[in-house]
């Protein structure tokens, strides 16, 4: 049962790579502001409940999506390291959020190399328990510090529109400005958070610990403690 208990505690362990990778990382979703000019003009030139007003808009996207982005594996009209660098001051704080939650995910992915090897090596039953726990103490943190960086652009403190869409138009033509000033106010920003891959991330790390809790109180109470050796 020893051996079955390692073998489980590490794959479950594991299982944290994958979803992290392959599930989504970051969700937003958009939509047309009610108030805004925009909405009613949308309104009165296609109609109510328009494709364009009557929807909401998501994007989710994966750490590969990102990778594939930074690495240039995947086209894109908007250079989004170009628009990042210059994004407003009003954003420092939110770049700040980010980066402290990315610290997280990343303190999250460190416990649970840490756990693997635990489990595969050693008796740890108690330091198991406690890592897997940190690590999805770890990852819930990351959770709330990106949910900081997102509450401007939620609640509407920072305009989207107003700051982020003059970095992909061209605002300086007369076109580009004309735009801007248009779509000022236009875009609410519904949801922006980590996704499953964080969530799935963390409900596995604390599933390893209820695992190995379980296990740990079935061994015979002489068996936990460690064995003295005689000199």
């Amino acid at each position: 049962m020893k051996i079955v208990n390692k073998i489980i505690t590490f794959l479950g362990a594991a299982v944290v790579f994958p979803v992290l990778i392959m599930q989504t990382f970051v969700s937003l979703i958009v939509s047309v502001n009610k108030e805004s000019l925009a909405y009613s003009f949308f309104n009165m030139v296609l109609g109510e409940n328009n494709k364009i007003t009557g929807n909401r808009l998501g994007v989710e996207k994966s750490l590969v999506d990102f990778f594939n982005y930074l690495t240039g594996k995947t086209q894109s009209t908007i250079d989004f390291k170009d628009v990042i660098s210059k994004l407003p001051a009003e954003f420092n704080p939110i770049k700040k959020f980010v980066v402290a939650a990315l610290v997280f995910v990343a303190i999250g992915v460190l416990i649970t190399v840490i756990v693997m090897g635990c489990a595969l090596f050693t008796k740890a039953y108690k330091t198991i328990i406690g890592l897997s726990l940190g690590g999805a103490a770890s990852f819930l943190t990351s959770i709330a510090l990106f949910g900081k960086a997102a509450k401007p652009l939620l609640d509407g403190t920072i305009d989207v529109a107003s700051t982020i869409l003059p970095l992909i138009i061209d605002s300086k033509s007369v076109l580009g400005s004309l735009a801007t000033a248009a779509l000022n106010g236009t875009i609410n920003v519904d949801r922006l958070g980590l996704g499953g891959a964080v969530y799935g991330a963390m409900i596995v790390l604390f599933a390893v610990a209820v695992w190995e809790f379980a296990y740990y109180i079935t061994i015979p109470a002489e068996e936990r403690k460690p064995k003295k050796v005689k000199v």
